[in-house]
C-alpha cells in the first residue's frame, strides 16, 4: 500500500494540540504577536510531520487503510481518537513525548 500524500492525523487531531504547543513555545519566548503568527506555521508543520510518522510507523497497512476511510467518511474526532488509541499502543505518551521534544528544540532554537 501507498503511503497517504496528505497529512493523516493532523487533520483527524485538529487544532488543539499544535495550538497548546504553539502557545507554550511563544509565551515561554515572550514574543510579540507578530512574531508568533510568523511562528507558529513552523510549529504546526513539525507536529504535522511527526505525528504522521508516528501513526504510519505504528500502524500496519490494514490499520492505514481503515484510518483513511475513517477519514473519507467524515468520522467523528472522539471515535478516530478511539482506534488511534486502540491501534497504537501508548497513543497518548507518544503524542506527549513528541511534543515535548519538538518544544525542547524550540526553545534551543529560541535561546530562552
Amino acid at each position: 500500500m501507498e503511503t497517504p500524500q496528505s497529512p493523516l492525523v493532523y487533520s483527524f487531531l485538529g487544532d488543539t494540540v499544535a495550538t497548546a504547543l504553539v502557545a507554550r513555545v511563544t509565551n515561554g519566548a515572550h514574543m510579540d504577536s507578530v512574531a508568533q503568527i510568523s511562528f507558529a506555521p513552523v510549529l504546526f508543520s513539525s507536529v504535522r510531520l511527526r505525528l504522521d510518522e508516528l501513526v504510519l510507523n505504528n500502524l500496519g497497512d490494514d490499520a492505514v487503510a481503515q484510518l483513511v476511510d475513517l477519514k473519507e467518511n467524515n468520522t467523528s474526532q472522539k471515535e478516530v481518537d478511539a482506534f488511534l488509541r486502540k491501534n497504537i499502543p501508548d497513543f497518548d505518551t507518544k503524542v506527549n513525548d513528541i511534543l515535548e521534544q519538538i518544544y525542547q528544540e524550540q526553545k534551543i532554537k529560541l535561546n530562552f
